[in-house]
C-alpha cells in the first residue's frame, strides 16, 4: 500500500469512528421507543350495583330521636352529621332517602363499597327513627368461563375479596382490575346488593368473549423515506406456566437488508399482580455509502448484528379503579458486532470490527391515573451496566469509549384531556440523561414518529436529549367507524458527549387524521412540514403512513 493509500484508509479509521456513533438502528414501527402504556379510561366497576338502601316506613308523626342499627365500621358522629336535620322535622319519605343516601354515600367514601343505609317497615315509632346500616360482603363467587385454568385463576383473585367483612373498595378494585387483565378475555360482571341484613351477596363473573390467537399486520412508511412492513402473531396461553407468547418479524421491502426478530413471552407469577416478562430479539442491518474525498471515491459497507434478551420482574403496588403505580426490575445483555468494509476505487482495503457485549440492571417506576376526561402517565427509569459483564473490542483502536459502569435515566410523560367529549387534547414527551457515552442501543432517536414527523427516522441520536408533541385531536364515530382529524407540532433535543451533531435539534407541524374500524384496523395519516431546516434534505414538506391490522 503506498504513501496517499495509507494516509487515507488511517482517515477512512476515524471516519468509521463516526459511523459507529452514529448506528443504524431497527426501525419505530418494531422498537417504538419513549411511548407510555396509558390506560384511555378508567376500570370498569359498573358490576356494583348502587348501594343505596329503601324506605319503608310511613308516619306522619315527628322525628324526635334517631338510632343507628349495624355499620361499627364508622364513627356514630360522622353518621349523625349527616342526618341531624331530620330532628323536629314531620316525618316524610323524601327526607329521610335524603339522610340514608348520605349516609350510604359516606360509608362509600371511606372504602366501603356494598355498604347502604335503609329504614324498615317498623323503622319508625313513638318519634324513634331507626337507620339500618347493612356493610355488606361477598359470601362466594360464581364464575362461568371455558378454560378451567383461568377459571381457578379468577376464584384465586377473588379469595381475598370473598368473606372479607365488610367488604372492602381497594380490595375489590384491585380484583376487578387484575381479572380484567386477563389476556384474550373479555368478562362480565355482577355485584348485586346484599338482600337481607347480613349483608351477604355475590359475585358473577361471566365469559363474553375469547381471543386465543390474535394475528397482526403493522406498515409504516414515509415519502421519499423508508418502508416497513412487520407480521406478528399473539397466542393468549393463560396456563400456568406462560400466560401469552408473541412472535414478530419485520418483512423485507424494496430489496431493504434489514432483519428483525423477535419473541416476547409473559408469565403470571401467582394471583396479586406479579409478572414477568422476557423479550428475545435478533436485528441485522447493512447499508453501503459511498463517498468521495479527494477526487477518490470512498466505500463504506456497514454492517451490524444485534442480540438483545431483556428481562423484567413488574407488580403492581397501587392498583384500583382510578390509578395504578407499578415498579418493575429488569436484566438487559445484549451482543453486538459491526464490520466495516473499506474500499477505495473499488480496491478493497480491508475490514474494521468491533463488538460490545454488556448486561444493563433497571428500576422503572410507572404512575398512572385516569378519569372520564383525564389520563396521565408518568414513568422514569434509572439504568446502569454491570461491572465485568461489559467488554468492548475495537479494531479502531478506542477502547475506552464507553465506561464499564455507565449510567443514565430516562423519564416519559403522557397526558390527555377530552372536552365536550369530542376535542382531546394531549401531551407526550421522553427524555434520556447520561453523563457518558452509552451504547447506541440505548441513546435517545429522534425522527419520524418519534418527535420530528417531518424528519427521518434516527435524525437525532444522543446520549441525552428530549422530545416532546401536542396534538389536539377531534373524535367522530359512527358505528364502528371512526375517523379523528388532528393538528399537531413537536420538537426534539439531542446532543452526544463526544461527537458535536451537525445540528441538534428539529421541529416540525403536522395536520392529518386517524381512522379505523373497531380494535381491528387502524390508520394514521398525516402531513407535516419542518420548522428548522438544516440543510436542503429537510426543507420540504413529507407525508407519514402508518396502519395496523388486527384480524
Amino acid at each position: 500500500m503506498g504513501k496517499k493509500p495509507a494516509v487515507l484508509f488511517i482517515s477512512f479509521i476515524f471516519l468509521c469512528f463516526s459511523f459507529v456513533i452514529e448506528a443504524n438502528e431497527p426501525p419505530l414501527l418494531v422498537t417504538p421507543k419513549g411511548i407510555l402504556d396509558i390506560e384511555s379510561e378508567p376500570i370498569d366497576t359498573s358490576a356494583v350495583e348502587s348501594m343505596v338502601g329503601d324506605v319503608d316506613a310511613q308516619s306522619a308523626e315527628i322525628i324526635q330521636t334517631i338510632h343507628f342499627s349495624g355499620g361499627t365500621s364508622l364513627d356514630l358522629n360522622l353518621l349523625a352529621q349527616d342526618v341531624g336535620f331530620l330532628i323536629g322535622q314531620p316525618y316524610s319519605t323524601d327526607l329521610v332517602q335524603i339522610a340514608i343516601s348520605r349516609v350510604s354515600e359516606r360509608f362509600h367514601a371511606s372504602g366501603f363499597p356494598l355498604a347502604f343505609a335503609t329504614v324498615g317497615q317498623h323503622g319508625f315509632s313513638d318519634g324513634k327513627l331507626t337507620i339500618t346500616v347493612v356493610e355488606g360482603y361477598i359470601i362466594r363467587s360464581e364464575v362461568v368461563v371455558d378454560d378451567e385454568a383461568v377459571k381457578q385463576r379468577i376464584q384465586s383473585i377473588l379469595a381475598s375479596v370473598v368473606n372479607q367483612k365488610p367488604a372492602r373498595q381497594a380490595s375489590l378494585e384491585r380484583a376487578i382490575a387484575l381479572i380484567h387483565a386477563i389476556p384474550g378475555y373479555q368478562f362480565s360482571m355482577a355485584l348485586p346488593r346484599p338482600k337481607t341484613r347480613s349483608g351477604a351477596t355475590s359475585l358473577r363473573v361471566e365469559q363474553n368473549n375469547r381471543e386465543i390467537f390474535e394475528p397482526f399486520v403493522g406498515y409504516s412508511m414515509q415519502q421519499r423515506g423508508d418502508k416497513n412492513m412487520l407480521v406478528g402473531l399473539k397466542a393468549n396461553v393463560n396456563q400456568a406456566y406462560l400466560e401469552t407468547i408473541q412472535l414478530t418479524g419485520l418483512i423485507p421491502i424494496d430489496g431493504g437488508d434489514q432483519q428483525y426478530y423477535a419473541a416476547a413471552l409473559t408469565h403470571a407469577l401467582g394471583y396479586d399482580g406479579w409478572t414477568s416478562r422476557l423479550n428475545l430479539s435478533y436485528y441485522q442491518d447493512k447499508d453501503d455509502t459511498v463517498l468521495v474525498v479527494g477526487g477518490n471515491e470512498v466505500n463504506i459497507a456497514n454492517r451490524i448484528e444485534r442480540q438483545s434478551a431483556n428481562y423484567g420482574l413488574a407488580y403492581p403496588f397501587v392498583l384500583n379503579k382510578n390509578n395504578r403505580v407499578t415498579v418493575e426490575l429488569g436484566l438487559l445483555y445484549e451482543t453486538e458486532d459491526r464490520e466495516y468494509g473499506l474500499s477505495l476505487n473499488d480496491t478493497y482495503l480491508g475490514a474494521l470490527e468491533d463488538s460490545l457485549r454488556y448486561l444493563i440492571a433497571r428500576l422503572h417506576v410507572n404512575a398512572q391515573r385516569v378519569t372520564d376526561d383525564l389520563a396521565f402517565a408518568f414513568g422514569i427509569g434509572v439504568n446502569r451496566s454491570i461491572n465485568g459483564a461489559f467488554h468492548y473490542e475495537s479494531d479502531l483502536g478506542q477502547q475506552t469509549i464507553y465506561d464499564e459502569g455507565m449510567m443514565f435515566y430516562n423519564l416519559d410523560v403522557a397526558a390527555s384531556y377530552t372536552m365536550a367529549m369530542r376535542y382531546v387534547l394531549s401531551l407526550r414527551a421522553n427524555g434520556l440523561y447520561a453523563n457518558d457515552p452509552i451504547v447506541p442501543s440505548q441513546r435517545v432517536n429522534f425522527g419520524g414518529v418519534n418527535y420530528g414527523r417531518a424528519y427521518s427516522e434516527g435524525t437525532l441520536e444522543g446520549d441525552r436529549g428530549y422530545g416532546a408533541e401536542l396534538k389536539f385531536m377531534y373524535k367522530s364515530r359512527r358505528k364502528n367507524i371512526y375517523f379523528n382529524p388532528f393538528v399537531l407540532v413537536d420538537y426534539a433535543y439531542a446532543e452526544q458527549v463526544r461527537l458535536v451533531l451537525p445540528y441538534a435539534d428539529t421541529s416540525s407541524a403536522a395536520i392529518g387524521f386517524e381512522t379505523g374500524y373497531r380494535q381491528h384496523l387502524h390508520l394514521v395519516f398525516d402531513y407535516a412540514t419542518p420548522l428548522l431546516e438544516h440543510n436542503e434534505r429537510f426543507s420540504k414538506a413529507v407525508y407519514n403512513l402508518s396502519l395496523r391490522w388486527k384480524f
